[in-house]
């Protein structure tokens, strides 16, 4: 099956936010050092024995949600636990062999809309390669680097705002490869409200439209004043590691709006697409197959344009339909 690789659809927040984040001082000797203590095989361990593992076997329906969500993200199926913690919450640890950690709490509270939803979102983290920084930035945050030979002397508070700043800006990328999975930004809206509150269990009467309007109002008034934008700014920079809960539902809302959502869905339906070509290199079969989309005879795309949405041919500089250049 194709699927459509992640920079085509990162959001430019996140790639901006990452951008800076690199360019602070102290970020690539910090990584090399985190890299020298941090062990995948110990985090495998310790999770393996202390939560539950989801399997075919053991709570398949949450099992059976992930591969055709991994498909369409074009990533290896991970490997999938249940934690005792009662928080609404999920994480993905370890690059190399992902590992996705459910709470119980989540299931607990959250529908099976949201679920798969949260799902999703967790692989989009995996397909984006955002799960090496999340794991050095946990440590960051949390305070436990500094006791890390050759790692807390590089922490500054300026590459705790930059990677938390990044950080939620990763978040509205994976909002957007969750969409893609799941063919609009339905379940991520409602995975929102639940979050937000609106419990599932609860069976609460909730107009998710007048959740949306909180977002717009939120947008409004930041934008209109500069005071309330710079106490925002400082109020923000050190806390929370993903956006607020209505504003990232209007955003991808909007996204999933434009033509370039549309066409990469139309791209996964198999359907034709308005470009003279289609070369291969971004979008390829899925990985339980072998080589790449040229080897494989998989269908393939060069990408869209990320003012416009239209598609783009391998090479092009400047956007055939509306004159903008390509990213």
């Amino acid at each position: 099956m194709p699927y459509i690789d992640a920079s085509h659809y990162q959001h430019p927040l996140d790639r901006q936010a990452l951008n800076a984040l690199r360019s602070i001082p102290g970020f690539t000797a910090l990584l090399r050092a985190f890299m020298k203590v941090y062990n995948e095989r110990i985090v495998f361990i310790t999770t393996k024995s202390t939560h539950l593992e989801i399997t075919p076997c053991q709570l398949s329906e949450y099992y059976d949600m992930l591969p055709p969500l991994c498909e369409r993200l074009g990533i290896e199926i991970p490997t999938l636990y249940l934690a005792n913690d009662v928080t609404m919450n999920a994480y993905t640890t370890n690059e190399s062999s992902p590992i996705i950690v459910i709470n119980s709490g989540t299931l607990q509270n959250c529908s099976k809309e949201t679920i798969r939803a949260i799902l999703a979102h967790e692989c989009g983290h995996i397909a984006s390669h955002h799960v090496l920084y999340h794991s050095m930035g946990s440590l960051i945050m949390s305070g436990a680097a500094a006791v890390l030979p050759g790692v807390g002397g590089l922490v500054s508070v300026g590459l705790q705002a930059a990677y938390l700043t990044w950080s939620r800006a990763s978040e509205y990328t994976a909002d957007r490869a969750a969409a893609i999975a799941l063919g609009s930004s339905e379940p991520v809206e409602t995975m929102c409200v639940e979050l937000a509150g609106g419990w599932n269990r609860l069976d609460l009467d909730i107009d998710k439209e007048l959740f949306m309007n909180q977002a717009a109002e939120y947008e409004r008034a930041i934008q209109g004043d500069s005071v309330s934008k710079a106490f925002e700014v400082v109020l923000y920079a050190l806390e929370g590691t993903h956006p607020l809960n209505a504003y990232r539902a209007l955003e991808l809302r909007r996204w999933c709006g434009s033509d370039e959502f549309e066409n990469m869905q139309r791209f996964l339906r198999g359907e034709a697409i308005d470009a003279p070509t289609q070369p291969s290199g971004l979008a390829a079969q899925a990985p339980n197959g072998s080589g790449n989309a040229s080897e494989s005879g998989a269908e393939s795309f060069c990408g869209f344009c990320a003012h416009c949405g239209a598609p783009l041919q391998e090479g092009q500089k400047f956007c055939g339909s509306c004159g903008n250049k390509c990213d």
